[in-house]
C-alpha cells in the first residue's frame, strides 16, 4: 500500500483512548486549540462521547459536532470543518458503561475497537495519519488484547517488522532499543544487531522525515558510565561499541556510547540532531522532566502514527482539567510527518 498524492489537505484520525480516562477530554480540547491548522483532524470514537467531551469543555461555548456516519462521509477537505468537531462515530460503549476513573473491560474494548477503526483507514489511505489519545494497558488486557500496548497492536495490525519508538519534545528526537519490556528483559535485548537497528532508523527518520541532513545520532551506554571500560558491565564493549563502529563505516554520524546520567545534557549543549536510549526510562524519565507534552512517534510503520507521551490519568478523568498540550503536539508531528512523506511519496517512516 502507498499513500498516494493527491490535492486534498492532510487528513489526520485520532481515536479518543480509554473513555473512562482523559483521552475524550483532551481530544476534543486540542480539536478546538488548532485553529489555525492546514490540514484536517477528526475524531475517531463513539460520538456520544465526544459529544459528552465537549459539554465538559466550558470554552466550548455551542460547538457543533459533526457525526460522521461512515468513512465515506469525511470530506475531501477536511480543513473546511475547523472550528467544530468532527466525529467518524464507532459504536462501541453503552451510555451506562461509562465509568470515568475507573478499569474497564468495556472501555480498554471500545479503545481498541476506535484504534483498529483509524488504522483501517490509514492502511486505505483515506487518512494519512493517526495520532492517539491515550489507552490503558490493563483495560486493554481485560478486554483480550495480548499485547502490552498501543503500539505493539498498531505494528502488529500493519504488520511491521521493526517498528520503533521515537519520542519528540522540541529538538530533542529520542529513539528507544528496547520499549514495553521489563528492565531485566531489556538488558538480554541489547544486541549488536538491534543497536545498529536502531542507529540506521534513527538516522533514515532524522533525514527523510524530519528533513536533516546528514544528522549526528548520539547513542547512550546501557550501564553507569557507559560500563567504565568493562568494570560496570560489558555490554557496552561487547554490544554497543561494534554497532557504533559498523555504523560510523557506514558513513552514519554517530557519538557514543554516552552515560546515559549526562548524554541529554551534553546533546543539548552541542546540538546532536537525535538520541538512541537503550531502554524505556533512559528515553521517558528525561523528556518527561524537560516537557509534559513530549510527544511519541512509531517508526518503522507503513502509516503515520503518533500518540500522547502520558497515561489515562483516571485521577483526573471527565473533571474538566485535563492538559490537551500533549495531544495537540501529537497531532501537529503526525500532521508534519504526513505531509512529508505526501509530497515525498514515502512509503514507511524511516524507510
Amino acid at each position: 500500500m502507498v499513500l498516494g498524492r493527491d490535492a486534498r489537505p492532510v487528513a489526520i484520525g485520532v481515536p479518543i483512548g480509554d473513555p473512562n480516562g482523559i483521552g475524550p477530554e483532551v481530544a476534543v480540547r486540542a480539536v478546538l486549540a488548532l485553529k489555525n491548522r492546514d490540514y484536517g483532524v477528526f475524531l475517531v470514537g463513539d460520538s456520544w462521547v465526544v459529544r459528552r467531551a465537549v459539554s465538559l469543555v466550558a470554552e466550548a461555548g455551542n460547538v457543533q459536532v459533526r457525526v460522521l456516519a461512515g468513512p465515506e462521509d469525511i470530506p475531501g477537505d477536511m480543513v473546511t470543518a475547523r472550528g467544530g468537531v468532527d466525529v467518524l462515530d464507532v459504536v462501541a460503549l453503552e451510555v451506562e458503561e461509562l465509568s470515568p476513573g475507573t478499569v474497564s473491560a468495556k472501555a480498554g474494548k471500545a479503545s481498541l475497537d476506535y484504534l483498529n477503526k483509524a488504522l483501517e483507514l490509514a492502511m486505505s489511505g483515506r487518512i494519512d495519519g493517526i495520532a492517539c489519545a491515550p489507552a490503558n494497558k490493563e483495560a486493554m488486557k481485560l478486554a483480550g488484547s495480548p499485547f502490552n500496548g498501543q503500539t505493539e497492536l498498531v505494528a502488529s495490525a500493519v504488520g511491521a517488522r521493526e517498528a520503533g519508538t521515537a519520542l519528540v519534545s522540541g529538538k530533542f528526537r529520542v529513539f528507544q532499543v528496547t520499549g514495553h519490556v521489563s528492565l531485566r528483559k531489556a538488558c538480554d535485548m541489547i544486541t549488536e544487531e538491534r543497536v545498529l537497528s536502531n542507529i540506521r532508523m534513527a538516522r533514515k527518520v532524522l533525514s527523510e522525515d524530519f528533513g536533516i541532513d546528514d544528522p549526528l545520532v548520539a547513542v547512550c551506554g546501557l550501564n553507569p558510565h557507559s560500563g567504565d571500560g568493562g568494570l560496570l558491565g560489558n555490554e557496552e564493549q561487547d554490544h554497543i561499541i561494534p554497532a557504533i563502529n559498523k555504523a560510523r563505516a557506514e558513513g552514519i554520524r554517530v557519538d557514543g556510547p554516552l552515560p546515559g546520567d549526562t548524554a541529554f545534557l551534553k546533546v543539548k549543549r552541542e546540538g546532536h540532531d537525535g538520541i538512541v536510549a537503550m531502554y524505556h526510562d533512559q528515553a521517558n524519565a528525561v523528556l518527561k522532566f524537560i516537557s509534559s507534552e513530549a510527544v511519541t512517534v512509531t517508526t518503522g510503520l507503513p502509516i503515520v502514527r503518533t500518540t500522547v507521551g502520558h497515561g489515562t490519568a483516571f485521577d483526573i478523568a471527565w473533571k474538566g482539567v485535563a492538559d490537551p498540550g500533549c495531544m495537540i503536539g501529537a497531532i501537529e508531528v503526525a500532521a508534519q510527518l504526513a505531509r512529508v512523506r505526501k509530497e515525498r511519496g514515502l512509503r514507511a517512516v524511516g524507510r
